[in-house]
């Protein structure tokens, strides 16, 4: 980067503001910005390479060997470099090393190409103590911005250590809740089912048992929820077509599509690649995301289904969008939590299975979502390995709109 003038008349502007305002240094530091003259002249030094094996350059050498250099002219110097020279305009400049710790940094040029006033010992001494306050600020920030990642890294592993805490304490409540609830589900379900049978013709009485019957179906599902998704995944993976497992899935939701008058919008890439999967499991994915969809676009007046297919440069994406109510912020934090549910009489293991699917599948599963406009999932995943093109543990995941 660099600041300052771009012509004669321009250094001769600057000079003149800065006369009138009569600013101390505190107050021009508090002031200052980039101005047109700054980033006209950052253009022309963006312009200029110079390769750190020519040794002979004063800014490779000073960077190398963190010393200062004073060059008195610099048009007749051959060891110059002629692009930043002309760039510059330079004649006299003097540079010296940006280093922390011994380690290079940089370096910061001066010139005095528009004052012409000769460059001392002083003015060598005073930037060699700027360059020495500028690069313990770059080295702060880039400690900073290391201990800023250790604590996302630790952030990520103290969320991982908690899931793996709360999926022990499920799987100690489903292996306990599988011995004391199921059979006896079982035995309700099947006397209630044999109760409405036998008296059909007492309307009261089939209605309480059939009631009796649905509700311990609908606890014999969540049971079995329960005990999915504390169950280990190993997927078998093949190659498999994602359009065709999206097409046959919206197939499945057709009558429910026309009953709540939803429009489904299908956007596949004809030309989409195999990918490496477990079909059962991806289907089960976009079971999930398309029941979820739907369940938002209750109500909403013009509802409309998206769901996409992508072609990425290693991967392919699928995106299930709906124009529903949206989501809050609380609720976007909290979306693939296991048990994390606004539905009512919902268990909130469908989006959490969902993410482990994906996940075992060397994906990541992401929203977007605003209050009021809709929501967007996007699932990427690795194309198959028989392509030769995708590498399991290169995929990436990104929200989709």
């Amino acid at each position: 980067m660099a600041v300052g003038p771009v012509s004669a008349d321009d250094a001769y502007r600057i000079w003149a503001d800065l006369t009138a305002r009569r600013q101390s240094i505190e107050e021009l530091l508090d002031s200052t910005y980039p101005s047109d003259s700054d980033r006209l002249l950052t253009e022309r030094v963006r312009r200029v390479s110079i390769s750190l094996s020519d040794r002979r350059d004063p800014l490779v050498s000073t960077l190398e060997s963190r010393t200062s250099a004073h060059v008195g002219d610099a048009r007749s110097d051959p060891d110059i470099n002629r692009r930043l020279a002309d760039e510059l305009g330079l004649e006299e400049f003097v540079c010296v090393p940006l280093a922390a710790l011994d380690e290079p940094l940089g370096v910061m040029l001066a010139d005095n190409v528009y004052s012409r006033a000769p460059i001392g010992q002083e003015q060598v001494e005073l930037l060699e103590m700027f360059s020495r306050q500028a690069s313990m600020a770059i080295a702060n920030a880039r400690a900073y911005q290391r201990i800023r990642d250790q604590l996302e890294e630790l952030s990520r592993t103290r969320d991982r250590l908690i899931e793996a805490e709360r999926m022990a304490s499920v799987g100690r409540m489903a292996s306990h809740l599988a011995h004391e609830i199921r059979n006896p589900l079982t035995a309700i379900g099947g006397f209630a089912a044999s109760i409405a049978r036998q008296y059909q013709d007492d309307a009261r009485t089939q209605r309480n048992a059939t009631i009796i019957y649905d509700e311990a179906r609908r606890l014999e599902r969540t049971l079995a929820n329960v005990l999915d998704y504390t169950r280990p995944l190993r997927p078998n993976k093949r190659p498999v077509d994602l359009n065709e497992i999206v097409r046959q899935t919206l197939e499945q939701f057709q009558p429910q599509l026309k009953e709540s008058d939803i429009s489904p919008r299908l956007l596949l890439e004809e030309s989409l690649p195999l990918v490496s999967a477990d079909a059962e499991m991806v289907k089960q994915v976009v079971i999930n995301l398309v029941k979820n969809a739907v369940e938002a676009l209750e109500g909403r007046q013009h509802p409309v289904l998206t769901v996409a297919t992508l072609m990425g440069e290693v991967e392919v994406e699928m995106v299930v969008a709906d124009n529903g109510v949206g989501m809050e912020q609380d609720t976007l934090s909290n979306l693939f939590s296991p048990f994390f549910t606004t539905k009512m009489g919902g268990i909130g293991l469908g989006l959490s299975v969902s993410r482990r699917i994906v996940a075992q599948h060397g994906g990541r599963i992401e929203v977007e979502s605003t209050l009021g406009v809709g929501s967007a999932f996007t699932v990427t995943l690795s194309l198959s390995d028989q392509q030769g093109r995708a590498d399991p543990a290169d995929v990436s995941m990104k929200a989709g709109t």
